[in-house]
């Protein structure tokens, strides 16, 4: 299983920051991707933020290339 941090809008759903080994990785950066994405995205105050787990799926979060320090912990 991955995990990421993620974000609900009704039925709409993203995955921001990802994947890391660990649930615990993942909210740990919860509030830093909230408070990145309101900079990018106005709308998003309205949005729920936090953290989801996947089976088979290790694709990058959406928001990865705004977090490069956080690049070796995130799963490769």
């Amino acid at each position: 299983m991955k995990y990421y941090v993620s974000v609900l809008d009704g039925s709409r759903f993203g995955l921001l920051l990802g994947p890391f080994h660990l649930r615990e990785e993942a909210e740990s950066h919860v509030d830093v991707v909230r408070q990145k994405a309101f900079k990018l995205d106005e709308r998003s105050w309205f949005y729920t933020f936090g953290t989801c787990g996947i089976k088979d799926y290790d694709k990058p979060g959406k928001l990865n290339q705004f977090f490069p320090d956080l690049i070796p912990s995130i799963c490769k």
